[in-house]
């Protein structure tokens, strides 16, 4: 009898760690996926309530120099990114050219000396611009003309 009585520390013990690291798994991880997952919902709602869009996909995240998002929509059976704010107002809009696109990332890796680039098509300072994301630096390209615009070495 005395064995057992001396063993219930110990599983209590073992319980109480297990329990906390339920609660930390909740707290930390699922949380933040949840909320994020909120907040894209909340801004596709409110551009579907003020727009007659079809359908999105895509939407992507970022913060420049101000919080934005990029989504892909269709309309009419054509395909558009949108740039839009936190509240759902559409700064910009641009017909999906993905050949252009793939062209630019060529033009930019060889014009730029680039490794392992990343790209993303984003709306900073009232125009449209590459962010391109290296192992060294992160540069912001203009769309148009592949003048840089900014670039910060990490």
């Amino acid at each position: 009898m005395k064995q057992w009585q001396e063993k219930l520390p110990t599983l209590n013990l073992i319980l109480l760690c297990i329990i906390i690291f339920i609660l930390m798994i909740t707290g930390f991880l699922i949380g933040p996926v949840n909320k994020t997952t909120l907040n894209n919902d909340l801004i596709l709602n409110r551009l579907f309530s003020r727009y007659s869009i079809q359908s999105c996909k895509e939407l992507n995240y970022y913060y420049i120099n101000s919080e934005m998002y990029k989504v892909n929509c269709t309309i009419n059976e054509k395909q558009y990114y949108f740039f839009l704010d936190k509240n759902g107002i559409i700064h910009k809009q641009l017909s999906v050219d993905s050949e252009k696109e793939l062209l630019d990332y060529s033009v930019i890796i060889e014009q730029y000396q680039l490794k392992n680039p990343i790209f993303n098509l984003v709306y900073y300072k009232d125009q449209l611009a590459y962010l391109v994301v290296t192992d060294d630096y992160e540069l912001i390209i203009k769309y148009d003309n592949y003048n840089l615009i900014m670039k910060v070495r990490f």
